[in-house]
């Protein structure tokens, strides 16, 4: 894939992050959210920050079990790099500039781009999942958007049925293929991703890579409860669960740049709805938004431009 057309997508998905924060914080009123700031408890910052650090070092462990279920073999240095790169591009429509982490691995080790994307998808898909089985816990207080979680778990799960059905997709494949005789090197491509998306939707893979997301998201729910208390809101751990899980999959399914406006909404909308007050709604859903999904962000960016390139061109360097 093209890495300045990645880039343009970051720019797009950066610009309109912009413009959302922008316009929430002239939504909300600036008295309230000035006095909100002052008296949050910035002792909590550093342990907020931790437990989303503990949850991407879990996702590390998962896009690791990844290459290696797909034998491509980086030092751990390269493949840290690598992931964290890919933070830079979750605020990319669908996430899908993370697809940056297979153009990486592509010029790093030859490994065919339609090889190596299928892993980009399998995390996504997990994360998916983990949120819904989270939101799922929170559904024990909360009904709205039920239909939502519902109707995300079935497109998944038959997805990942038919996935299974190797002869019926080798079938479609051959048709395809008969379709298309002066493309079959697309049709190739296509195989060869899909025998990648076969291996990594494999039911003991899928539930190793399910639970080490579970976890990894339970640290960024935890993060969120931290600022209800750094706010001094008294709602318990399950409100966080749920509001943070299905914030981020209203935000996933919208297909917008990070999920960015929707997943706001939601956050905002779902805190009110349990007695919070505007201002404070308005406030957690910020802080929860920048010590996620705007941390990883940053932190991507900064190990893109510093050590991302850097490595790719001096294997390029190695190779000529």
């Amino acid at each position: 894939m093209d890495t300045t057309r990645l880039k343009k997508r970051f720019g797009y998905g950066l610009a309109f992050g912009f413009l959302v924060i922008v316009g929430f914080s002239i939504w909300g009123d600036f008295r309230q959210l000035q006095d909100q700031l002052i008296q949050f408890q910035w002792g909590l910052l550093p342990l907020i920050f931790l437990c989303t650090l503990l949850g991407y070092a879990l996702r590390f462990v998962k896009w690791e079990l990844y290459l290696r279920t797909l034998q491509i073999r980086l030092t751990i240095r390269e493949s840290a790099v690598v992931f964290l790169s890919g933070l830079a591009m979750t605020i990319t429509p669908g996430k899908a500039g993370e697809l940056l982490k297979a153009s990486f691995l592509q010029r790093l080790k030859n490994t065919p781009f339609e090889r190596a994307a299928p892993i980009v998808v399998a995390e996504r898909v997990t994360d998916l999942v983990a949120m819904l089985l989270l939101a799922g816990w929170g559904l024990t207080r909360f009904s709205e958007g039920i239909w939502l979680l519902v109707l995300t778990s079935i497109v998944l799960l038959s997805g990942m049925i038919i996935l299974q059905f190797r002869g019926l997709c080798q079938r479609l494949m051959d048709r395809l293929r008969k379709m298309l005789k002066s493309k079959g090197h697309w049709v190739d491509r296509i195989e060869r991703f899909y025998d990648s998306s076969f291996v990594l939707f494999r039911f003991s893979t899928f539930a190793l890579t399910s639970l080490i997301s579970v976890i990894s998201w339970l640290f960024e729910c935890l993060a969120f409860h931290l600022i209800f208390s750094g706010l001094g809101l008294t709602q318990p751990f399950v409100d966080a669960v749920y509001i943070f899980s299905f914030s981020t999959i209203a935000g996933a399914v919208s297909m917008l740049p990070g999920g960015l406006g929707i997943a706001e909404t939601s956050m905002v909308r779902l805190l009110i709805g349990i007695g919070v007050e505007s201002g404070e709604a308005l406030v957690a859903t910020l802080f929860g938004r920048f010590a996620t999904l705007w941390f990883g962000v940053f932190l991507g960016i900064v190990v893109w431009f510093g050590w991302g390139n850097r490595l790719i061109q001096k294997k390029g360097e190695e190779r000529q």
